[in-house]
This record gives structure tokens, C-alpha cells and sequence, in this order.
């Protein structure tokens, strides 16, 4: 509702600074005075005036509707440690919008990847494969998994508890993981439709597609043995409908 406020209020740091607490976007409404050009980007902090692209209160409320506005902050504030690390621990993918070198450091990227698993994108290829950074972020987000550096992708120790958390991880797997049956078995119980992601020798396993129909009936569908997954789906549905005793 800022757009329908007096040009004074509009152009009252105060005000359009609650306006933003409340909607992101409301920073566009504010007067010529405390904006620049909406037209140069439709999210809020790029459209903001450099005056307050440098206002930490406004940046920070903007990081809170959007991790990634950090990005249009001032070069001084995406430069500024302790800065930052107050934005990653709004959201992490607040990350994006830091100076390069700030994303080398290791206490800053833990902040950032715990708060969201997502921003290990940002983080320096050194930091990718790092165990315990990529950890953090997998356990907040298991499909985080796929940015992190090639060696840690095909671990078992970090990848079986991302699987064990979301099935569908096991796409981002390389051939030896899906082949692995332990991996399988984890993978289908989190989410049966996972089973589309397994050797075709592990989608005949009777065992393995026993556990994917039970966890989702769709998964059938992506057994390799036709007559067996039918019948394995009916037995199950009959155990599910079957009084107790």
C-alpha cells in the first residue's frame, strides 16, 4: 500500500523501511528520492538508490525476502565480513551476493550452508570438497549434493544419508552408487519412485522393488521383472486392506 502513501511518508527512510519488513517489493513504491530506476530490474534492492543499497537495515530486510538481493548491495557491504555473515545467517544463499574471497572463508560458508544447503553453489571450488562443509549443506538440503566436487559425490559416507533423507538423490549418483544395493534399499525407502534411478540388474531385485511398491505403488512401473512387479503390488495392496487378527 506504500504506493498510495504521500510523497512524504514515501520519501520517510522509516516507513519504507517497514513497508519492506512487510513486502519486499515495497521499496519500488518509495519516493525518486530513496529509489533509483525501477525499470533497470523489477526486484526491490536494484531498484533502491545507492543511498540505500549501503543501509544495512535495508539490506538486511531485504535479504529476508530474498537471500539473493545481497547481490545489489553496495560493493562496501559485500565486502564487509561481519556483514555478511549476519545476511547468510537470514538465508544463506545470501552467499551469492558476497565478494569472492569472502566465499573462501570456511566459518562463513558453514554459516551459509547450514542456513540453507543450497548455497554451496556459491562456495570456492576448494571449499567443494571439503567433507565437513559439503555435509552441512546435504544435511540441510541432501540434493545440495550436486555441487559439491566430484570426489565427495561418489562417497557412500556422505552420500547414504543424503539418499536416506530424499530417494531422488540417488540420480544425482554416479553407476557404482546405483549399483550398490545397500544404497538402493535406502534410496527406495525414503521414496519408492527412486527405484527409476537403479541398475536395471537392482530394478529385478524382488527385495528392492518389494520395499519401492510398498513406499510408493507407483514405482512398479520401474521394475524390470513385468510379471513379478504385479503380483508383488497386488500382495502388498491385499496386506495393506487385510484385517488384523
Amino acid at each position: 500500500a506504500l504506493q498510495f502513501a504521500a510523497k512524504s511518508l514515501r520519501s520517510d527512510k522509516e516507513i519504507v523501511l517497514e513497508a519492506a519488513r512487510l513486502r519486499g517489493d515495497a521499496i519500488v513504491s518509495a519516493s525518486r528520492e530513496l529509489r533509483a530506476d525501477p525499470e533497470r530490474d523489477g526486484r526491490a534492492l536494484a531498484a533502491a538508490s545507492a543511498e540505500l543499497r549501503s543501509d544495512p537495515d535495508i539490506v538486511i530486510e531485504a535479504v529476508r525476502q530474498n537471500g539473493m538481493a545481497l547481490q545489489f548491495a553496495t560493493k562496501e557491504l559485500r565486502a564487509d565480513r561481519d556483514f555478511v555473515l549476519r545476511a547468510v545467517r537470514e538465508d544463506g544463499m545470501a552467499l551469492g551476493g558476497a565478494r569472492i574471497d569472502l566465499r573462501k572463508d570456511r566459518d562463513l560458508v558453514l554459516e551459509a550452508v547450514r542456513n540453507d544447503g543450497n548455497a554451496l553453489q556459491f562456495v570456492a571450488e576448494g571449499l567443494k570438497g571439503d567433507k565437513a562443509v559439503v555435509t552441512a549443506a546435504v544435511k540441510n538440503q541432501p540434493r545440495a549434493i550436486k555441487y559439491a566436487a566430484a570426489g565427495l559425490r561418489s562417497r557412500r559416507d556422505v552420500l547414504l544419508p543424503a539418499i536416506a533423507r530424499d530417494g531422488s538423490v540417488l540420480s544425482l549418483a554416479p553407476t557404482g552408487v546405483r549399483d550398490d544395493r545397500q544404497a538402493v534399499l535406502c534410496a527406495v525407502e525414503s521414496d519408492g519412485l527412486a527405484l527409476q534411478f537403479a541398475t536395471k540388474q537392482l530394478r529385478a531385485d524382488r527385495e528392492i522393488v518389494a520395499k519401492a511398491i510398498r513406499s510408493n505403488p507407483l514405482a512398479q512401473m520401474y521394475a524390470v521383472d513385468k510379471p513379478a512387479r504385479s503380483s508383488l503390488a497386488t500382495r502388498i495392496e491385499v496386506r495393506k486392506v487385510a484385517p488384523r487378527a
